[in-house]
C-alpha cells in the first residue's frame, strides 16, 4: 500500500517550506525516511536550461525547501543529475 500526501502550496516564496513539511509530517516525518547522520543524494529534474517559471525542471525553491527540511537530520546532502 502506498500513503501520498497532497498539499496546495499559495506561493514558492511564503509557503513552499511549510507545505512541503507538513507534507512529509502527513506520511510520517522525515525521519522516517531518513535516519540521523545519513547521507542524501537529491536528484532533481534538470532535463534542460529553462526558466523556474517554465515549469520544465525542478524549481530551485523547491530544491531549497527539501534541502532545509533535510539538514537537521542528514549529515551530508548531494545534488546530482546524470
Amino acid at each position: 500500500m502506498s500513503i501520498v500526501s497532497l498539499l496546495r502550496c499559495g506561493s514558492y516564496k511564503t509557503d513552499l517550506f511549510a507545505s512541503i513539511k507538513k507534507a512529509v509530517d502527513l506520511i510520517g516525518g522525515i525521519e522516517k525516511f531518513v535516519q540521523k547522520g545519513q547521507t542524501v543524494l537529491l536528484k532533481p529534474n534538470l532535463l534542460k536550461r529553462a526558466k523556474p517559471e517554465d515549469a520544465v525542471t525542478t524549481h530551485p525553491e523547491f530544491l531549497r525547501a527539501v534541502i532545509k527540511l533535510l539538514k537537521p537530520v542528514c549529515s551530508r546532502i548531494f545534488i546530482g543529475d546524470s
